[in-house]
C-alpha cells in the first residue's frame, strides 16, 4: 500500500517487545510494550508499521497499523521504534498530495529546496 513508507528504514533495535493480542479493522492490541508512548512507531514481524494510540492500565497498547492486518496472527512479535513519526515541512510540498507519512504521492515534479523542517504528526 506504501511503498516508500515501507522501504523507509527505522531503527528497531530496541528490546521491548511486545505480543499481538487482538486484532480487529487495522487495530491490534499489545501486551508487553511496558515502555511505549504514545505515537511512539511500531513494527511488526512481518514488515508492517504502525504507531501506538494508547496504553492502558492492563498493560496493553492500541496500535493502528499502516497496512493490511489481514496477514497478522496472533502473538505475533511486536517492536519499539522509540521514534516518533515525523513528516518533513518546506516548500517542496506546496501544491503535492502526501501521503500519511509525507511522500509525495501525486505525479507532479518534486522541486528540491534546501530548507527543510521535521514536525511530529500530533495525534
Amino acid at each position: 500500500m506504501y511503498e516508500d513508507a515501507e522501504s523507509k528504514s527505522f531503527i528497531c533495535d530496541r528490546k521491548d517487545n511486545g505480543k499481538i493480542i487482538s486484532i480487529a479493522d487495522n487495530i491490534v492490541h499489545v501486551s508487553g510494550l511496558l515502555f511505549a508512548s504514545i505515537g511512539e512507531v511500531v513494527v511488526i514481524q512481518n514488515g508492517l508499521y504502525g504507531q501506538v494510540l494508547n496504553i492502558t492500565s492492563y498493560g496493553t497498547a492500541g496500535i493502528v497499523l499502516y497496512g493490511n492486518d489481514s496477514s497478522l496472527s496472533l502473538g505475533d512479535n511486536v517492536k519499539r521504534c522509540n521514534y516518533l513519526i515525523q513528516i518533513e515541512c518546506g516548500k517542496h510540498l506546496l501544491g503535492h498530495v502526501i501521503d500519511v507519512f509525507g511522500y509525495i504521492i501525486d505525479e507532479d515534479p518534486i522541486v528540491n529546496y534546501r530548507y527543510c523542517v521535521k514536525y511530529p504528526v500530533e495525534l
